[in-house]
């Protein structure tokens, strides 16, 4: 069951409307949030849903936190963004790995990661 526990979080404006984005991937755009793109360097999970450009986002920077599955995921499975901001198993040279797995998830569940400073994965 995802759970969260020791959340770091700060308050970003968004860049965009994100109310359909809540537990997925964000990036920084100019200075706001954004979704994450294919294995990006994302820097936390949103956790709110900012309905409008310019209305301030709760980002997840640190701690265990949910995230919503883009495909199956293994317990202890590095994760990294998909193309839509989604936590898929990281793969894939030159993408960021930017949590680890802390139970099974399949397509559309929402589960808990714990957030680690995001590294690139290597050949």
């Amino acid at each position: 069951m995802a759970t969260v526990q020791g959340e770091r979080a700060i308050s970003v404006d968004a860049g965009a409307d994100l109310s359909s984005h809540q537990f997925k991937f964000m990036i920084l755009s100019s200075g706001r949030l954004a979704l994450s793109g294919d294995g990006g360097d994302a820097i936390g999970v949103l956790s709110d849903n900012p309905a409008a450009a310019g209305r301030p986002g709760r980002l997840v920077v640190g701690g265990v936190t949910k995230v919503i599955a883009g495909d199956t995921v293994s317990e202890d499975a590095n994760v990294m963004s998909n193309g839509t901001g989604l936590a898929i198993t990281a793969a894939g040279a030159g993408k960021y790995v930017i949590a680890k797995a802390m139970e099974d998830a399949v397509v559309n569940q929402v589960f808990k990661v714990l957030l680690m400073s995001s590294y690139p994965i290597e050949t």
